[in-house]
């Protein structure tokens, strides 16, 4: 699982009035490598990422050929949805296939948590979607052959507080 397309950051708001501040000065998100690891392989990189909701396509240029790092940070950039309604998460990217994935932390408690073992993902919780894990997507349906890195779309839980986010998107090698 090296040198791949890993994890990029976006500010996440589920208000029109309110503006990322010190909210975002947290730097409890931990990664599981340096966050300055530099990418290797040339041929997969990510453009941008992308959010479809009530508010349009959003995309946050993530420019990862140019930064040539593994994990990139775009807190000033946000994207915008509402409680209860159904987004779509995306990558513009470069490369071989690869599973993405989405998550928000709802719990703002600087980890982005899921449950799965080796029968798949047991609970979601800060997962919102992916496109692939254990030839399954966040949907239940079957996935083979090559899986689009683009998840499924979700819905923002109606539970959800007005507030701002961070939202991970990850990209790696898929997981059969």
């Amino acid at each position: 699982m090296t040198n791949n397309l890993r994890t990029a950051i976006a500010t996440f708001i589920l208000t029109a009035a309110i503006t990322p501040a010190t909210m975002l000065a947290q730097s409890a998100y931990p990664v599981n490598f340096d966050e300055n690891e530099a990418t290797t392989h040339k041929s997969r990189y990510a453009n941008a990422i992308m959010l479809t909701s009530s508010y349009g396509a959003q995309k946050v240029e993530v420019n990862q050929k140019k930064e040539k790092l593994l994990y990139i940070k775009r807190l000033d950039d946000c994207l915008r949805a509402k409680i209860g309604e159904t987004v779509t998460a995306g990558f513009d990217w470069n490369g071989t296939w690869m599973c993405g994935y989405a998550y928000i932390d709802f719990g703002k408690d600087g980890k982005y948590d899921v449950d799965y073992d080796d029968n798949g993902v047991n609970a979601m919780k800060d997962l919102m979607t992916y496109s692939m894990y254990k030839n399954k997507d966040s949907k239940g349906a079957t996935v083979s052959g090559e899986p689009s890195i683009n998840p499924p779309s979700f819905a923002i839980p109606t539970d959800a507080k007005p507030g701002i986010y961070r939202m991970r998107y990850k990209g790696r090698l898929g997981q059969r």
